[in-house]
């Protein structure tokens, strides 16, 4: 994505499914074989593993193999054989930016911001009633559709909350995005960051990701 995220990110695996035509994310620390698999394993889950379209990347190479999945690459320099792969990455990077830009959160925040992109994108229905996430679990998206890096209000996990036993019981936060189990149907839980560890932080687009070392998301449902 450019420059290195939040909590450290360096890297992104992008992913895309030509049956169900969904739409995939999944932030790393390095380019490598490890930190692929784990991200190819996290998107499949327990779903059928078949054909997988690559370049000539080792690591994406290698990867689909562990992943028992049918590894064919592209020509080296037919522009055919990955227009495709160009053009999804180019979809996620400017789903990415436009997700920040209306958050106002800045760019070191990719990580949370990609795969929020790509989730709403894949719940989101079409003319025809119809989801790539329907198409790849029967059921559509049950969950609220919320703006990336809204305010929200929600319950803190009790191993995270400190308040008094007479403070409110919701506290004020930033939404960062869904949590999905491997396989991708989502069990009900949000991200979501409490909304005083961004008080202090300076928040210019260029910031430095180090600087949001507490601003860590809490599952909450």
């Amino acid at each position: 994505m450019g420059r290195g995220g939040v909590h450290g990110a360096k890297n992104a695996y992008v992913h895309y499914d030509l049956g169900a035509k969904g739409l995939y994310m999944i932030p790393t620390s390095a380019i490598n074989d490890v930190q692929t698999l784990k991200a190819m394993n996290h998107i499949y889950g327990e779903h059928p593993r078949r054909c997988y379209y690559s370049d000539n990347s080792k690591p994406l190479e290698n990867a689909a193999t562990m992943a028992g999945l049918k590894c064919e690459k592209s020509q080296p320099g037919v522009s055919q054989t990955n227009g495709l792969a160009a053009t999804m990455n180019k979809a996620v990077i400017s789903g990415t930016r436009r997700l920040l830009c209306n958050s106002g959160l800045p760019a070191c925040w990719w990580p949370y911001a990609g795969p929020c992109y790509c989730f709403l994108r894949n719940v989101m229905l079409d003319e025809n009633n119809e989801s790539s996430y329907y198409e790849q679990h029967g059921v559509h998206f049950p969950g609220k559709m919320l703006p990336f890096g809204c305010m929200v209000y929600y319950m803190p996990p009790p191993t995270t909350d400190h308040r008094a036993k007479a403070a409110p019981t919701l506290r004020p936060g930033i939404f960062l995005g869904y949590r999905t189990p491997p396989g991708g149907l989502w069990a009900g839980d949000y991200l979501v960051a409490d909304f005083d560890t961004f008080q202090g932080p300076s928040m210019h687009t260029d910031a430095e990701p180090g600087i949001f070392k507490t601003c860590r998301a809490q599952i909450t449902r």
